[in-house]
């Protein structure tokens, strides 16, 4: 078994982890849930902030590299294409019921 703690990773990662919905042992329940709620809140935040940039990288077919320190080509990013345009139609889903 892996302990790890939530504070110190990546929002991602800890919305990973809360999605994965085995919580072994808590101490307090109510800030337990707490911090799952504020985590969400912060993943959903950062999902709308991101949305723009991979809207834009999906419709240039460019995505910044961070390890070569470049901007990339299609065809090297699938996952991150299939991930944009999943965002893509939520947000046209959103914009069509506000």
């Amino acid at each position: 078994m892996d302990l790890i703690n939530l504070r110190e990773v990546s929002t991602v990662f800890q919305k990973e982890i809360i999605a994965a919905d085995r919580r072994i042992h808590t101490g307090n329940a109510y800030a337990a849930d707490e911090f799952e709620m504020l985590v969400l809140s912060f993943y959903q935040k950062l999902s709308e902030e991101r949305a723009g940039i991979l809207a834009e990288g999906l419709r240039s077919g460019r995505f910044y590299n961070y390890e070569s320190g470049r901007l990339e080509q299609k065809g090297k990013y699938r996952a991150l294409r299939r991930a944009g345009s999943k965002v893509l139609r939520h947000e046209k889903r959103a914009s069509l019921q506000g």
